[in-house]
């Protein structure tokens, strides 16, 4: 089940027992830092369907944070478009801006994954013991703690991801 804002909200606290000690547009803000993080390598991949020409310049779509792959030969403009070197057909994959989190309402979600919702609190919590710890040592070590879960955690998520969706070198169908 899709973990929304307010239950994001919940876990954090959990984590961090700071109840209203934190705004949630404050938090909305440390959510999305997360969930931008976690598209850049694990969002899911989009598709646009291409028909250009040699030598074609296109910009990347306003939704575009990294680009995955391009079925045409291309290369990378200084303002962060496409320049084709050989026209045709093709895709243009590419990770997409997550839905972000406004802070104003518990029912938004993320549409992140299943596996990595509960991986914005974790992130949460790291800040917020940054944010506590005006460089006292107990609650730097809390942030630096909860740090290192989230990154364990996306880690591991990313290696299962790899290793699960490997490069498919030869498809084989079998009639039934």
């Amino acid at each position: 089940m899709a973990m929304n804002f307010g239950q994001l909200q919940e876990a954090f606290d959990q984590y961090t027992a700071a109840g209203e000690q934190v705004d949630a547009v404050q938090l909305a803000l440390w959510f999305n830092e997360a969930l931008l993080d976690l598209a850049y390598d694990l969002g899911g991949v989009e598709t646009l369907s291409l028909q250009v020409a040699a030598g074609e310049e296109m910009p990347l779509p306003e939704d575009c944070l990294r680009v995955v792959g391009c079925d045409l030969p291309c290369s990378r403009l200084p303002d962060g478009g496409l320049r084709f070197s050989a026209g045709g057909s093709g895709m243009l994959y590419y990770r997409a801006t997550p839905s972000l989190f406004s802070g104003t309402e518990s029912g938004e979600s993320s549409g992140l994954a299943e596996p990595l919702q509960h991986l914005p609190a974790l992130f949460a919590a790291s800040r917020y013991w940054d944010l506590e710890s005006e460089g006292e040592g107990e609650q730097s070590n809390q942030a630096a703690k909860w740090m290192s879960y989230y990154y364990q955690a996306k880690n591991l998520a990313r290696l299962r991801l790899d290793s699960a969706a490997g490069d498919a070198e030869r498809w084989q169908v079998e009639k039934g």
